[in-house]
Parts: C-alpha cells; sequence; structure tokens
C-alpha cells in the first residue's frame, strides 16, 4: 500500500507527458544545448559556467545520446516526478507536525502531489528541455525541507538529515539562482511547522516543568546560509547578465510590473486558458496605473491573509502559502529579468497553493467525503486533460511559434523563431509569410507611433528579410535621425549597408554603434555588440584592413558564437592562414552542425587544404538546406574546378549567378569553366561583365585576354 501512492503519482506524470519524448529543441535549447560545446565531454570545464549542475546533467545526456531529444526528455520528466514525490512527502510530514486532517494525510498530500505533476503551468519547465534549471533546482529545494522536517520526526538521524539538507541547498545554487530563498523557507519551516527550541528552566511549585526535546538549529542555519556563497561565486562569474541590477531596466518598473504579472500567473493557476511559450508583457511605468493598482491591493490582502493565518495558528496553511511566495519572490519581485513573464517560474509555486487546495478539500472530506474524493478526481482529470493538450503545441515548433503569434502579434522574437521552425521544415513559403506578416504588423505599429526609433529599425530589418533592402536602408536611416545615439538603429544601417557592398560607408555607423554600447553588460548589449563586432570585422576585410578585421572577429567569437567564428574562419581563409581558419571552422560546425553558411565557408577552406572531397560533400549539404544562397553555389562551382570537373561546375556557378547576377567573382569562375569546356565566346562574355562591374580588375582583363587569344586562364580562390 505504501508503494501505491507514489505510483499513482508516476503514473500521472507518464499519461501527461507521454507524448513529450520526441519534442524537438526550441528556442534557448539552441544556444544552451545544440551549440553548447562545453557539454559534449564530462570535463571540469563544466564547472565554469554559471549553472554547473545544470551542464553537468546535459553532458550526462549527450554522453549517452548524443543530441538525440529523448533522453534529455526522460530525465527532465525523471525530475519532474521526484519533485512530485518530495512534495508529496513534505506535505504529508507538515501535515502530521501541524496536526491536520488527522487520517487523511497521505490522501490529502497524494491529491496535492497530483495536481502539481499534471498542471497545465508546469508544462514549460518539463517540456521545453533547459528548463531543466527549474527542475534541478526544485528537487534541490524540496530535498532541503524534506529532509529538515524528516529530521524532526527521526531525531537519531538528526545529524546525517541536517548534513544532506545543506549539501541539497548548495547543489540547489548550482542549478538556478531561485534557490536563494530556500534558507528562509526553511526558517518559515521551523516556525511554522516545527517544535520551537526551549530552554530547560526552573519549575516553581514543586512541579518538574518537561524537557523540550526540540532541537537547537543553529548549526542548521549556519549550514544553509553558507550556501549563499557558492551562489555569490556564480553570478561573480557571469558572463552574460540576463537578470539583475547591471541590466538595462528600472528595478522600481520591474516590481511595478511584475504586480500584474503574478497575477496573471495566479489566475492561470486556477483556469489554465491563454498559456504562450513568449510573452510580450507591457512595461508598467507608474504607480497610478490600473495594472498596477489593482493587483498591489490584492497582494496586500495575500499579507493580510498571511498574517491572519499565523496568528490563528493556522501552521500548515500559513506555512505552505509563505513557500508560494517565497519560491515566486526571486523571479518577481524586485530584481529585474530581461524577460519579464516567463511560465515557468511558477513551479514550485504550484506546489505550494496545491498543497492548500488539499487542505481545503480534506477539510471538506471530514463532512463530505465521497463528494470531496469525486471533486478531487474531476479536478485532478480537467488539469491533466488541459496539460496534454498544451504539450502537443509543443510537439510542433510551427504550431507552439503560431500560438505565440496569436497572444502577442507585436513581438519581433516570436516572428523570428517562427521563420526559423519554418525554415527547419524546408518550408520557403512559410518562411516568406512569417516576413510579411511582421513586416505588416511594424508598418501599422509605425503609423500609429511615427517617432519610435525601435519600431523604424525593427521594420527596416522586417523589409530586409523580404529582400527590399533599399527600402530596409531608408527605415533605419530615419531611426537613426530620430535617435541618433542608439545603437540598435545603427547597428542595423551599418548591417544594411554591408548587404548592398557599401563597406566603406558602412564601417563608420558600425564603429559609432560599437562606441555607444561599449561598457554595457546586459545581454540584449552583448548581443548588440557581438552583431556589431561581426559585421565591423566583414567590413574592414572588404576594404582590405585585414589586421583590423581579424582583431575584431577574434573579440567577437571569444565565446564561440557561431556568426563571428564563421566570419572569423573567412578573414582567415583569404589572407592564407588555411590551417587556423580550418580549426575555427570547424569549431563553428561543432557549435552548429547544420549552419550551411559555415558549411559553405568550410567547405570553401577544405579545398584550399586538398581535401575536394569533404569540401564538394559539405557543400553539397549546404545547399539543400540553403538552395537560394549563392556562395553556397558559387564555392561548389570553385571546389569542382579545382577537382577537373568544369561542367559540374558550370551548373553551380550558373545556379549561383541566377541568384547574384552581378558577383564578379563567381562570373569569373563561369568563365574559368567555360574555358575548360571550349565554349570561348560564352567564356568571353563572363569576363567582359566582370569587367563592366569592377573596371579596374587585373585578373578579369587577363583572363578575357587569355581567352580571345584561345588560352586558358587562371584560376583563383580569392
Amino acid at each position: 500500500m505504501r508503494l501505491v501512492r507514489p505510483l499513482l503519482v508516476l503514473v500521472a506524470a507518464l499519461v501527461v507527458y507521454a507524448r513529450t519524448f520526441g519534442v524537438p529543441f526550441v528556442f534557448d535549447d539552441g544556444h544552451a544545448i545544440v551549440q553548447n560545446l562545453r557539454i559534449r565531454e564530462l570535463s571540469p570545464a563544466l564547472f565554469g559556467g554559471e549553472r554547473p549542475l545544470v551542464d553537468l546533467t546535459l553532458a550526462l545526456n549527450y554522453a549517452a545520446g548524443g543530441l538525440h531529444v529523448v533522453g534529455y526528455h526522460v530525465l527532465n520528466l525523471a525530475l519532474h516526478v521526484a519533485c512530485g514525490l518530495l512534495l508529496f512527502d513534505l506535505a504529508r510530514r507538515t501535515f502530521r507536525l501541524t496536526h491536520v486532517l488527522a487520517g487523511r494525510e497521505d490522501a490529502a498530500a497524494l491529491f496535492a502531489a497530483l495536481v502539481f505533476v499534471v498542471h497545465p503551468l508546469q508544462t514549460e519547465a518539463v517540456t521545453y528541455v533547459i528548463q531543466r534549471s527549474e527542475l534541478l533546482m526544485a528537487v534541490c529545494y524540496l530535498a532541503t525541507l524534506d529532509l529538515v522536517a524528516r529530521a524532526e520526526m527521526r531525531p537519531a538521524s538528526r545529524a546525517a538529515s541536517w548534513a544532506a539538507a545543506i549539501l541539497f541547498c548548495a547543489l540547489g545554487m548550482a542549478a538556478k539562482p531561485v534557490m536563494v530563498t530556500a534558507p528562509l523557507a526553511v526558517w518559515w519551516l521551523a516556525r511554522c511547522v516545527l517544535e520551537p527550541p526551549m530552554r530547560a528552566g526552573l519549575s516553581f511549585g514543586g512541579a518538574a516543568r518537561p524537557l523540550d526535546t526540540a532541537p537547537r538549529r543553529g548549526p542548521l542555519f549556519l549550514g544553509l546560509l553558507a550556501s549563499w556563497l557558492v551562489l555569490v561565486v556564480l553570478i561573480a562569474e557571469r558572463r552574460h547578465p540576463g537578470a539583475g541590477f547591471d541590466i538595462d531596466l528600472d528595478p522600481f518598473d520591474y516590481l511595478r510590473t511584475q504586480l500584474g504579472v503574478t497575477w496573471h500567473y495566479f489566475r492561470l493557476l486556477v483556469w489554465p486558458r491563454g498559456q504562450t511559450l513568449d510573452y510580450d508583457w507591457p512595461l508598467a511605468e507608474r504607480w497610478t496605473e490600473p495594472a498596477v493598482v489593482v493587483p498591489l491591493l490584492g497582494w496586500i490582502a495575500v499579507a493580510a491573509l498571511l498574517v491572519w493565518l499565523s496568528r490563528r495558528r493556522q501552521r500548515a496553511a500559513a506555512f505552505w502559502l509563505g513557500f508560494a511566495v517565497l519560491t515566486l519572490l526571486p523571479s518577481s519581485s524586485i530584481v529585474p529579468i530581461a524577460d519579464l513573464a516567463f511560465e515557468h517560474r511558477m513551479y514550485l509555486t504550484v506546489g505550494g497553493f496545491a498543497v492548500l487546495a488539499a487542505l481545503a478539500l480534506g477539510g471538506a472530506a471530514a463532512r463530505v467525503p465521497r463528494v470531496a474524493a469525486l471533486v478531487g478526481l474531476a479536478i485532478v482529470v480537467a488539469l491533466g486533460w488541459v496539460a496534454v493538450a498544451r504539450n502537443e503545441l509543443w510537439r510542433d515548433p510551427v504550431a507552439l511559434w503560431m500560438d505565440a503569434l496569436g497572444k502577442a502579434p507585436a513581438k519581433q522574437r516570436i516572428y523570428r523563431n517562427l521563420a526559423e521552425a519554418y525554415q527547419r521544415r524546408g518550408d520557403q513559403n512559410g518562411m516568406r509569410r512569417v516576413a510579411l506578416a511582421e513586416a505588416e504588423t511594424l508598418e501599422r505599429l509605425h503609423h500609429a507611433r511615427p517617432r519610435d526609433a525601435r519600431v523604424m529599425t525593427a521594420l527596416g530589418n522586417a523589409l530586409a528579410r523580404l529582400g527590399r533592402v533599399e527600402e530596409a536602408l531608408a527605415a533605419v536611416s530615419e531611426a537613426v535621425r530620430l535617435d541618433p545615439r542608439d545603437p540598435v538603429s545603427r547597428a542595423a544601417q551599418g548591417g544594411l549597408l554591408m548587404q548592398l557592398a557599401r563597406p566603406q560607408e558602412a564601417i563608420p555607423q558600425l564603429e559609432m554603434a560599437e562606441a555607444l554600447i561599449q561598457g554595457r553588460t546586459g545581454w540584449t548589449d552583448l548581443d548588440t555588440m557581438r552583431i556589431v563586432q561581426v559585421n565591423l570585422g566583414w567590413a574592414y576585410a572588404a576594404v582590405g584592413r585585414n589586421e583590423d578585421a581579424l582583431r575584431v572577429l577574434r573579440e567577437a567569437a571569444a565565446d564561440d558564437n557561431v556568426s563571428a567564428l564563421n566570419n572569423l574562419g573567412s578573414v582567415l581563409g583569404r589572407v592564407g592562414q588555411w590551417e587556423e581558419a580550418q580549426r575555427v571552422l570547424e569549431r563553428a560546425q561543432q557549435r552548429d552542425p547544420e549552419d550551411p553558411n559555415v558549411q559553405s565557408n568550410l567547405g570553401w577552406v577544405y579545398a584550399n587544404v586538398g581535401r575536394l572531397a569533404d569540401a564538394d560533400a559539405l557543400l553539397e549539404h549546404a545547399i539543400l538546406q540553403q538552395p537560394n544562397e549563392p556562395s553556397a553555389h558559387g564555392n561548389l562551382g570553385w571546389v569542382r574546378l579545382r577537382a577537373g570537373d568544369p561542367a559540374g561546375a558550370v551548373h553551380a556557378l550558373e545556379m549561383a549567378r541566377t541568384l547574384q547576377p552581378d558577383n564578379p567573382w563567381t562570373l569569373n569562375m563561369l568563365g574559368v569553366a567555360h574555358a575548360r569546356l571550349g565554349q570561348w565566346d560564352q567564356a568571353a562574355g563572363d569576363f567582359e561583365r566582370a569587367i563592366q562591374l569592377v573596371p579596374d580588375s587585373v585578373l578579369a582583363r587577363d583572363n578575357l585576354a587569355r581567352v580571345l587569344a584561345r588560352q586558358q586562364p587562371s584560376l583563383t580562390g580569392d
């Protein structure tokens, strides 16, 4: 009988998550797992990240099955079940220690655990692989509390239980900073649930006062507080802050906003309709806004209820309400986080409210046991049904991002991820539909806010994705005029000038963007800086400033960014440093094995070091993924020329010319291929067109003279 209830928790979790084992990596899984080279081997480097416990488990997954998603989902679900079982055990211990629900403790704790494991709000933490950080932290948080409660009920093993609790608390700090409130939760557990330590005193009137058996918990609290040192060290070492007072977000703006966000979470707790992966929550900038005042009154009511429960000695209810608040506090109070709302932040808080619901239902069961049982069953089944439906969306990234877009139609990040989902499907029409929809949305926003530089920049980027580069440049140039000190607008302007092959004009804009963003530490600022440096390095290379190009690109590639590594490898190849170019591009390919731009450049480098077969295979694979990318076709043509296959080269180079008619390099290679096939007139036409585009090209003029004399032209990789 003792195993029946844990088995029910396991079965409920399996029913809800049975169809999630094949859910692909999405969103932040890309850079945190797929491109995370640190997890590719079990080494001390795993402990150099911000969340070493998370990286360690990901490395174990990678060692067992590479990047096959099944193993990652199995471990996530196992952690979720472990949390459900720990919640079950902690709930029934708190019920027994506070003498509530006599005879019904296990049944009430089971209901709480079932609600916890099947609630739809939990799907983001379980099905979204990288939210394993939330699951690992939750296991450690609940284990810490459960071990302290166990020590109270089993004094003989108290020292071992306390030592294990301190260990789990320290491990949780290495999983996610939300663990910071765990020592406070233990203090709250001791205050509400455990017996207070008392000193033996003198008795009067001849009656001996019984000695209290409750322990002094000073050593326990000292150990738990010492675990904060783990968090201090990890925060001090972090390289990419996405939270904290050093990001570009006012703490009080964040606090005001979180008042509304948390009550949205609570609404989803009761009525889980309207969930989404990516919120576009507005920032609350004034205390007088109704969206601030109303939830603030709600939180005052929660605080009053907590005080009332404490004073009325409703100890179990007071503890679990306080637990729910403490677990939500780190992510939803005054410490800013770049993303204002994410449902996985409610993971442990769901557990607190599940136990409160169990207390209420358990109380009703004393009067109407059958009705209470039926109501409890209905709640679990209904929540599980909704969770299954939510998990179905996760199975298809396009459906998942379409759902998010329907709830936040103006958020640009959703468009990016939806387009990427279509790209992974190979659906070019879908990608174009997304780009058109984004441009239309931003044009409406621009009409509503004509002087908003950020909207203008976003519109320019959207137009560029549609191939309307001149219109895009006009839009971002207007954004720069509206806000000359906005580095994002200048970065976009420089990038578009590079697309139009105007590097001399791009360089001042990119250098200004770099200067404006220098010293900022927010993760969006760091991302913008990387984009600036990648483009600036390429611009320097385009005007022959190779040393400057290599300096900037080495800095951008310091954290293994794929785009920076790709450009760095390309520039190294251009200056003849083939061995280093190969190493850099192979590292980029390790980070993202499916990036067609990396494959194209690496194929070109392989050809230059004599690995022609490897080069051909890589370039063909790149073309399959990105058939409309002219550089991959051009590189393949050049490789085939090197391999002595001019007919194959003509086929590839003709496709490159169709996609990009005015590329002088492609025309020169095509002229060489035609000449090798004895098609002298066509070769002469290719070189003449190349000279029209670049009149001072010595190579094109020399090759034209050779072809007119019926001599073979020279081949170059430049």
